[in-house]
């Protein structure tokens, strides 16, 4: 309706959300329950943090290349507008496509995808262990899957970079250890017949879907990336919000994102606005969680999406005053005294607090003002709401 009427919205929540619930689902029903019950630092936790972000990159393109054809069916063959009800039938026709048809490839894809990834984080534990490529030997296996049945070589041999399972839509091919020796060269026969976007390892590359999928190409680059990571994230601050427990998953979670798009030991230049205010934040993983994630420093959802925003968009603060510090402590205090001195040590002279807006609300990002070892930086502190 809206298309229709003028509308060119990027993505429909509805169904974005309805690809993701369905894609994530099919994550932890081919990784297995290790992708709900995750020791964060473990090679499980990498690997699925990696699967899960996928998940919503995909789902994001994905949604974006079907509102791009819902577009495109405005106009009909011969160059003129759709009536209403045409459009509605062809828009029917799309949704179909999409989020039944397709999807019932894409969600097989990645189950097999997760549990293959899930077999090559227990391949790594063991060292370079002999692998076997297994099919389901029935009749319909496809014949140039059947003819790599049995093969036999090291999880280090490159042969695992071109024929890792999937290897291709509703493969259903896995590999398996195995002791014996390596299946010489000339007997191998290679694939004739996988797709150009399957003859790639996802597992290595922590994938559910490869990277030339035509949704992918479809996509801006700056679109799956910011749209997919933000929809990480809010999964993560959601999770770290509901309960305590998931507080450090979700602090990776929001860390690696940051780190991914600023790059290890960032720095955000912000504007400088006033004399003796360095004229950049500096990302670290502790500031990062201390500002995003734990609940004393940033205690709603929304003060944790407005301050990822706020490092996202520097440009937009305001600087509102400088602090001493121990300004809103008791001095009295002993707790509060050990904390002015640690922070003290820590080379901490002040708060810079800016201000900022995010989604109609004011907000205030507190820095510490460290100065350290000849270095002079500002690091992300509390974010709340403007009173």
């Amino acid at each position: 309706m809206q298309l229709f009427e003028g509308e060119e919205p990027e993505f429909d929540e509805l169904s974005l959300n309805f690809t993701i619930d369905e894609l994530r689902e099919a994550l932890i029903g081919g990784y297995g329950e290790e992708a709900t019950k995750l020791q964060w630092g473990t090679p499980d936790a990498e690997m699925v943090r990696h699967l899960y972000r996928n998940v919503y990159q995909f789902s994001v393109a994905k949604n974006f290349t079907q509102m791009r054809t819902l577009t495109s069916a405005l106009i009909d063959e011969n160059g003129h507008t759709r009536s209403f009800s045409d459009f509605m039938n062809e828009a029917a026709k799309i949704d179909k496509r999409f989020n039944v048809d397709y999807l019932r490839a894409e969600y097989d894809t990645a189950v097999n995808s997760a549990e293959m990834a899930s077999h090559w984080v227990r391949f790594k534990q063991m060292g370079d262990p002999m692998l076997r490529y297994v099919t389901v030997g029935d009749e319909r296996v496809r014949a140039s899957h059947a003819a790599m049945n049995g093969i036999q070589r090291p999880m280090s041999d490159p042969i695992w970079d071109k024929i890792y399972p999937p290897n291709g839509w509703n493969c259903r091919c896995t590999v398996v250890t195995t002791t014996g020796a390596a299946t010489p060269g000339k007997q191998i026969r290679m694939p004739w017949d996988v797709p150009p976007l399957f003859q790639t390892n996802l597992a290595k590359t922590g994938m559910l879907w490869p990277k030339g999928h035509p949704y992918f190409k479809a996509t801006d680059e700056i679109i799956i990336k910011q749209e997919g990571n933000d929809r990480f994230v809010d999964n993560a601050i959601e999770a770290a919000t509901s309960k305590k427990e998931k507080l450090q998953a979700a602090g990776y979670a929001i860390r690696d994102v940051i780190l991914d798009e600023f790059g290890k030991n960032a720095t955000i230049k912000i504007p400088k606005q006033k004399d003796g205010i360095p004229s950049m934040i500096k990302l670290t993983s502790d500031a990062v969680y201390s500002t995003v994630i734990v609940n004393k420093h940033s205690k709603t959802v929304n003060c944790k999406r407005a301050a990822l925003n706020a490092l996202r968009n520097p440009d937009t603060l305001i600087h509102e005053k400088t602090e001493e510090l121990g300004e809103r402590k008791n001095l009295d205090d002993e707790k509060d005294r050990k904390n002015i001195d640690k922070k003290k040590r820590k080379g901490v002279k002040y708060y810079q607090l800016f201000s900022f807006e995010y989604n109609n609300k004011q907000y205030i990002l507190g820095c510490q003002d460290i100065e350290k070892k000849n270095k002079h930086y500002l690091e992300p502190y509390y974010v709340t709401q403007k009173k």
